[in-house]
């Protein structure tokens, strides 16, 4: 949506996207289906925005590199990435002793998390100079106040459940099979994302400056240059 927009403004963009539904709509301007750093681009952008997509990349280092390769030199690379001290990732390390199980997915799919700290020196070893580092709440997302439950539910079925004698993965629970729509535990946490919208617009305001004091944001943003 992101380079949707820029595109309406005249400017010249180049989508990449793993995702065959993402890559087959009818975008005004290029799509390339596949893994960024499977293209080779050289020297082609001026801007690289990434969102969201480091996170799942079982290669960062190689993933980095193939944006420098990409950039012009002074070109930039904007990047947004979960916070690692962000407060859901803390709750879910706290509660489930890990980083990784902060929704209802069938298996983690957040293979690295970054702070502000490592994802810097990421980018600073690989030849860029960071202009920009922050974090920030994603103030109309209720994915944000799903993941909090989400978090308790996992806590609940993995920690309380088995003291009585009940077993649950709770995967088995959202689990589908191909064609059919998710099963139990992925309808409520679709349905639970629209009706705490406003809700969650309200609390991330108020709650907002708090964590950015704390630098729990539950977002990274980044803005590198490639020199």
């Amino acid at each position: 949506d992101f380079i949707k927009q820029m595109s309406s403004y005249g400017v010249h963009v180049k989508g990449s996207d793993l995702s065959l539904d993402m890559t087959s709509r009818d975008y005004p301007f290029p799509t390339d289906k596949g893994k960024f750093e499977s293209y080779n681009y050289t020297n082609e952008f001026n801007i690289v925005y990434s969102s969201h997509v480091l996170v799942h990349s079982n290669d960062p280092l190689g993933f980095i590199r193939a944006i420098f390769k990409s950039l012009k030199l002074g070109g930039g690379a904007v990047i947004r990435v979960p916070n690692l001290y962000g407060s859901y990732h803390l709750l879910a390390n706290k509660l489930l002793g890990t980083y990784k199980w902060i929704t209802f997915m069938p298996v983690p799919d957040h293979l690295t998390i970054f702070s502000n700290k490592n994802l810097e020196v990421l980018f600073r070893n690989n030849g860029f100079k960071v202009e920009y580092n922050t974090t920030f709440p994603t103030i109309a997302n209720a994915n944000h106040l799903v993941f909090y439950l989400s978090i308790l539910v996992r806590f609940f079925i993995l920690r309380i459940l088995p003291v009585f004698g009940v077993k649950i993965f709770p995967s088995k629970l959202i689990e589908r099979e191909k064609g059919k729509k998710p099963r139990v535990l992925q309808r409520i946490y679709n349905s639970l994302i629209l009706l705490l919208s406003p809700i969650n617009t309200i609390l991330a305001s108020v709650t907002w400056p708090f964590f950015k004091r704390l630098n729990m944001g539950e977002e990274l943003f980044i803005v590198a240059r490639k020199v």
